[in-house]
C-alpha cells in the first residue's frame, strides 16, 4: 500500500478524534442544583433590604503630608503580613452583617475587618428555573470564597489575625440599598485605635459590577503611623456547582495575575500548594476565575508598585491577591489609597475597558487569538437578529463559505478517491504479495486519474484552528448562559433536555459518511462507522449552542458534498435496512473505467463468457507467480472517454 494512500485515512481519524479530544477537555455540563445552608445565603437571597437614611460624611478635613517608603518585597510577602485566619467554617452572627446592593450587586460585608463575605449577581441566576441569584463569593459550612481588604505591617490593624478591627457604620444601620435617581452610593465604615482613625469606604455605582473599597486613615496621634494596604481572595479548590462536569478537563478555575506592562499568568490550585508565588509589578490586577465569571481587585492608582503573592495555607484553602508598599501617615496628617473590586461575568468589552489584559481571564485556550475576534462577530450578528442561536447558524455559515475554496478541494478529492475504489481494490488484490509494484501501481494510477490522496486531508487540517477556536468561543462566553434558542431549548449554555439536536448531529454524521470513501482497512471501516455512535453519546451532554453550531456545519457539508458528487458522477444511495426501514439504493453511473482493471497484463476476453474471463485471469496469475518482478511489463493504461 503506497504511503500516502496508508496515511490519508489515519490523517482524517487523527483530525477527527483530535477534534473530539478538544471537546472533552472543554467539557460543561450537569446544572446541578446549589445545595447550601447557612445565614449568608439566605440573606444574599432574600427580600430587598430596606433603604438606609442619608449616607454619612466619611472622615475628618485634615492636612495631608504622608511619606511613602519602598520596602523589600520579602517583607510584604510574608505570610505573617498577609492575613490568614484559621478560623472554623461557618455564616458569622446576623448582627456582624452589613448588606449594601445596588440594581447589579448584592454585598454582605462583616463588620470584623470589612471583609465581603457574600456576593450575589442580582442580573445572573444560580440556575435558569429558580429564584436564587448566583453566588460569586460566599462564607458558609460547605464553601468558602471570600474578598479581603485591610492594612497590615508595622502598626496595621489587621496585621493581628485574632484581632481585626470591628468596623462600625456612621449612623448604626446595617443595610443600604441604592434610591431610585441616585448614579452611585457610598457606605463608610469606621474604626479608631490609638489616636489613628480609619474609613473603609464602599462606593457603588448604577448599572455596574464593579465598585471601589477606599481607605481614608487620619493620624491624630504624636508618632508617625505606618501599615501596607492589603487585597487577596481566599477561598477552598472546590468548582462552582453549576460547573462540575462528569469528567475532562474544564474551563480554568484559579488565580490570575497581570501587570500594566506585564504578561497575564494564570496558577491553578495545584500550582500553589507545589510553591508560594511571589512577583513585583506595576498596577495590574489579582483575580479569582472561574467559568463564566470573575472577581478582580484592581489597584487605582496606576503605575504604583505592587506585590502579588498566592499561596496555600494551613488549612488547605489558598490566598491570592497584592499589597502596596509601605507608607508611614505622620501625625495630624491624613493618607488615602484605595482598589477596584470586579464581581461580575466574563464579558470581553467590560473586562478590557478596566484594565489591561483582564479581558484575557476569558479562558480562550491557547487560540484565543482567533477566539476572541470570532466571538465580536458573533456578538455582532447578534446585536441584529437578537437570537444566540440564530446568530450561531449565521456564523457558522459565513465560516463555511469563507472556507469554501479550501472545502471544495477537499470533497472533490474525496469524490475522485470514491471513484477509484474499485481499481484501488483491484490493484490491491491482484499485488497483494507485491508491495512494491503495487505501491508504483497505485500512484501510476494517481498520475494518471490527476488526483492528490492528500488533498481531503490538508483543508481539513488547515481549517482545525478556526472549529477549535469558534468552539472556545461558544463554550467560554456567558452571553450564551441561560440564552433560548427556540421552543424546548431555553438554555444554550446548558444540554438539550430532549437529545434532540445531538441524535441529529449523529445522523448527519451518518450522512456525512456516506460521501466519503470508504477505508480499505476493515477495522478502520468499523471505527469509522462508529464514530456517529460514540459522538451522539458524547453530545447528549454537550450545550446546546455548541451541538447547533456541529449540526449546522454537517448540514451544510453534506450539501456541499452531494453538489460534488452529483457533478463528478459519483452520487450513490446506499443500501439501508435497518429492519423497521429499507432504502433501495442505485449504483452511480457506470463508466468505462468501472469496466477495466489496470493490473498485470490487460486480457482479452473477446467472444468468451465473463467466467471464461476468470479463469483465464486466474491462470495468467498462476504462471506469473514464479516470476520476478522484473517479467512486469505491463502496458499504460488509458481509460476511454465517457459517452456523451
Amino acid at each position: 500500500m503506497p504511503i500516502l494512500d496508508k496515511l490519508q485515512r489515519p490523517l482524517l481519524i487523527v483530525g477527527i478524534a483530535l477534534s473530539g479530544y478538544f471537546l472533552l477537555l472543554q467539557w460543561q455540563a450537569d446544572y446541578g442544583v446549589q445545595e447550601s445552608s447557612g445565614v449568608l445565603e439566605d440573606t444574599l437571597g432574600g427580600e430587598e433590604v430596606i433603604q438606609s437614611g442619608e449616607e454619612s460624611s466619611a472622615g475628618k478635613s485634615r492636612s495631608s503630608n504622608t511619606e511613602l517608603i519602598e520596602a523589600p518585597t520579602d517583607e510584604l510577602i510574608e505570610s505573617e503580613n498577609l492575613v490568614d485566619s484559621e478560623k472554623s467554617r461557618g455564616a458569622p452572627s446576623r448582627e456582624n452583617y452589613i448588606i449594601i446592593e445596588n440594581d447589579k450587586l448584592r454585598l454582605i460585608v462583616n463588620r470584623r475587618g470589612g471583609d465581603i463575605v457574600g456576593a450575589a449577581l442580582k442580573d445572573y441566576k444560580e440556575q435558569l428555573s429558580g429564584p436564587q441569584p448566583l453566588l460569586l463569593l460566599r462564607e458558609d459550612n460547605e464553601r468558602l470564597s471570600i474578598a479581603q481588604s485591610g492594612l497590615v505591617g508595622a502598626d496595621g490593624f489587621d496585621a493581628q489575625i485574632k484581632d481585626r478591627p470591628l468596623y462600625d457604620t456612621f449612623d448604626g444601620a446595617n443595610s443600604y440599598s441604592m434610591r431610585p435617581g441616585q448614579d452611585s452610593m457610598e457606605v463608610p465604615l469606621i474604626f479608631t485605635k490609638d489616636g489613628v482613625e480609619v474609613v473603609k469606604t464602599f462606593r457603588l455605582f448604577r448599572d455596574r459590577h464593579d465598585i471601589e473599597v477606599a481607605f481614608d486613615i487620619a493620624n491624630d496621634g504624636n508618632s508617625p503611623w505606618s501599615a501596607s494596604m492589603f487585597v487577596q481572595f481566599k477561598r477552598d479548590k472546590e468548582r462552582p456547582t453549576y460547573e462540575k462536569a462528569a469528567f475532562g478537563t474544564r474551563s480554568f478555575t484559579g488565580a490570575a495575575f497581570s501587570g500594566e506592562n506585564d504578561s497575564y499568568q494564570k496558577l491553578s490550585f495545584k500550582d500553589m500548594a507545589k510553591r508560594n508565588f511571589k512577583d513585583t509589578t506595576k498596577g495590574g490586577w489579582s483575580a479569582m476565575v472561574q467559568h463564566y465569571f470573575v472577581a478582580a481587585w484592581i489597584p487605582l492608582k496606576s503605575g504604583s508598585q505592587y506585590f502579588q503573592n498566592a499561596r496555600e495555607t494551613s488549612s488547605g484553602d489558598y490566598i491570592f491577591g497584592f499589597s502596596s508598599p509601605v507608607f508611614t501617615v505622620a501625625p495630624q496628617s491624613t493618607y488615602e489609597n484605595g482598589v477596584r473590586l470586579y464581581l461580575g461575568p466574563k464579558s470581553q468589552d467590560p473586562l478590557a475597558g478596566l484594565a489591561p489584559n483582564l479581558e484575557l481571564t476569558i479562558d480562550y485556550g491557547w487560540l484565543w487569538y482567533i477566539s476572541q475576534p470570532l466571538f465580536k462577530s458573533l456578538d455582532f450578528i447578534h446585536s441584529y437578529v437578537g437570537n444566540w442561536g440564530l446568530a450561531i447558524m449565521i456564523m457558522t455559515l459565513i465560516i463555511k463559505l469563507l472556507f469554501f475554496p479550501l472545502t471544495n478541494s477537499s470533497y472533490k478529492s474525496m469524490a475522485r478517491m470514491k471513484k477509484l475504489q474499485p481499481q484501488m481494490e483491484q490493484l490491491r488484490q491482484n499485488y497483494k504479495d507485491n508491495r512494491q509494484l503495487m505501491q508504483k501501481e497505485v500512484m501510476e494510477l494517481y498520475k494518471r486519474e490527476k488526483v492528490n490522496p492528500m488533498g481531503g486531508c490538508l483543508p481539513i487540517l488547515i481549517q482545525m484552528p478556526i472549529f477549535i477556536s469558534f468552539y472556545w468561543a461558544l463554550i467560554e462566553s456567558v452571553e450564551l448562559r441561560h440564552a433560548p434558542l427556540i421552543g424546548w431549548i431555553q438554555d444554550l449554555s446548558a444540554q438539550d433536555p430532549f437529545f434532540v439536536l445531538p441524535l441529529l448531529m449523529g445522523l448527519s454524521m451518518f450522512v456525512q459518511q456516506l460521501f466519503s470513501p470508504k477505508p480499505a482497512d476493515p477495522t478502520q471501516a468499523k471505527i469509522v462507522k462508529l464514530l456517529p455512535v460514540i459522538f451522539t453519546v458524547f453530545f447528549l451532554w454537550f450545550p446546546a449552542g455548541l451541538v447547533l453550531y456541529w449540526v449546522v456545519n454537517n448540514v451544510l457539508s453534506i450539501a456541499q458534498q452531494y453538489v460534488i458528487n452529483r457533478r463528478l458522477g459519483t452520487l450513490v444511495t446506499p443500501n439501508i435496512n435497518l429492519g423497521f426501514l429499507k432504502i433501495g439504493g442505485n449504483k452511480a453511473k457506470p463508466t468505462d473505467v468501472d469496466k477495466t482493471k489496470p493490473q498485470g497484463r490487460v486480457i482479452e476476453t473477446t467472444g468468451k463468457s465473463k467466467n471464461d474471463a476468470d479463469k483465464n485471469d486466474v491462470k495468467s496469475e498462476d504462471k506469473q507467480a514464479d516470476t520476478t518482478t522484473q517479467e512486469y511489463n505491463l502496458k499504460p493504461y488509458k481509460p476511454k472517454k465517457h459517452r456523451k
